[in-house]
């Protein structure tokens, strides 16, 4: 997935396609980060299913335990202004241009502020703040709880039918509503509760950010079932024991 992403070459896109395929066909269990993954690798790859388990990456919560004395003063750019969030690399799967447009679309509804260490944007928007640096966890907790809503993944790429971005396991942990480009697994763990878009396409994003300012009920429901989303299948104690479930089958076997 990384090198199609990457647009690397043929022959590289085959090196790495091989030293997957004898790495997993090596290994007495993989772990894939959602059912829909463990699918295409099964059928990629050509694995016995028996081999594949799936396993969510979840959220490390010791992170916001951790501290900096350099922190950027949020308060002094934001104030009480009402924002969404998105926090992320700006690599072509976040789809920075399509939360941009939409964010010019709402300059008078709701600030921005994207987080995404060395993207530059062309030219300074009314209701952007970017934060182009890295940024404590004390910072990215300030952040995310006090996100109106947070954005994931925007582009319309392929990979996100199959993939979990991790700022939706930080959204779940905040119990944040997540604005998210069409994701066949979040919706198969959240159902209605997150908000689904067309991947590129800005005037939706911006119209489905639009009906959450306009029905608090409907972000307030779907706040509490990412809550309990969390805690019912993402907390590290969870996860911790279905790991340790299947190194207790690798020793048995």
């Amino acid at each position: 997935d990384s090198a199609e992403i990457r647009k690397t070459s043929k022959l590289m896109k085959y090196y790495v396609w091989l030293i997957d395929y004898i790495s997993i066909h090596l290994s007495k269990f993989y772990i894939c980060e959602s059912n829909e993954q463990r699918n295409f690798v099964q059928s990629k790859f050509r694995v016995h299913p028996d081999k594949l388990r799936t396993i969510y990456t979840g959220f490390s919560e010791s992170k916001i335990e951790e501290k900096t004395e350099r922190e950027i003063n949020i308060e002094n750019d934001l104030g009480s202004k009402k924002y969404v969030l998105f926090r992320g690399k700006p690599n072509v799967e976040a789809g920075l241009s399509t939360i941009i447009k939409s964010a010019e679309l709402l300059e008078e509804k709701i600030f921005f502020v994207l987080a995404s260490p060395g993207y530059k944007l062309d030219y300074p928007r009314k209701n952007i703040l970017l934060i182009d640096k890295f940024l404590s966890w004390s910072e990215i907790t300030r952040l995310y709880r006090d996100a109106f809503v947070v954005i994931g993944q925007m582009s319309d790429l392929d990979r996100l039918s199959r993939t979990i971005p991790h700022k939706f396991y930080e959204a779940a942990y905040f119990g944040k509503a997540y604005v998210t480009a069409f994701s066949v697994p979040i919706r198969n763990l959240v159902g209605k509760s997150v908000f689904e878009v067309q991947g590129g396409n800005p005037a939706a994003l911006a119209e489905k950010i639009s009906l959450l300012l306009d029905q608090p009920q409907i972000k307030a429901q779907a706040e509490a079932a990412m809550k309990e989303m969390y805690k019912d299948k993402f907390n590290p104690e969870v996860l911790a024991n279905q790991i340790l479930e299947v190194a207790r089958e690798f020793s048995t076997t």
